[in-house]
């Protein structure tokens, strides 16, 4: 092989190697950085839920005691609430969380309901809470036996902990955000879900 064929040889070589660092190196930066620098990015900041819940185990009634039927709840993503008969500063303060939470999705706002599940009729003080300024919440009651049956494995032994849940359009609730999740880092989760989602 003369000299000649052999620097051309060199040369493609080197021109194969530089084409494949010029699309390698962005790929390999972008991944670096993903897992090793931009830590708020990873994850959700709410914790999933495995296995799932189905919404039609919780037995919801409405305020008079009829069932409320899976084709009712399932239209649209929905953040869950479960209160006792009163809500007290924290209760209040997940509530206006939901509230604000929905009107901040904007354009994805009809996208999301917020819904308080009552483990017993509010009291009078709660009632003129909800009159005045959750007007928008959805209302639906189920027997505290049955929600801590179904929460078992999650959270039984404080089930009324000012957690959020998500429910998705297929009627599961799939996340819980802990009290103390910020509402920006909620809101930001929920951007998400919705943009990767295709249904609801």
């Amino acid at each position: 092989m003369t000299a000649q064929v052999e620097q051309k040889i060199e040369r493609s070589n080197n021109t194969l190697w530089l084409l494949i660092l010029t699309f390698a190196v962005p790929i390999i930066g972008a991944y670096a950085y993903y897992l090793f620098v931009d830590d708020y990015s990873l994850g959700n900041h709410g914790d999933l839920i495995q296995p799932i819940i189905k919404i039609e185990e919780l037995l919801l009634t409405d305020v008079n005691g009829g069932p409320i039927s899976r084709d009712e709840l399932i239209h649209g993503w929905k953040m869950l609430y479960i209160a006792g008969s009163d809500c007290n500063s924290t209760c209040q303060e997940s509530i206006y969380y939901m509230r604000q939470i929905n009107t901040a999705l904007g354009k994805n706002a009809s996208r999301f309901k917020h819904m308080i599940i009552h483990l017993d009729n509010m009291s009078a003080e709660f009632q003129g809470l909800i009159e005045s300024e959750h007007t928008t919440a959805l209302h639906s009651y189920a027997s505290n036996e049955k929600i801590s049956s179904v929460f078992s494995g999650l959270n039984s032994n404080n089930l009324l902990s000012n957690s959020i849940y998500i429910m998705d359009p297929l009627g599961n609730i799939m996340m819980r955000f802990s009290h103390g999740t910020s509402a920006k880092l909620i809101l930001k989760d929920l951007n998400r879900l919705l943009k990767i989602s295709r249904i609801g």
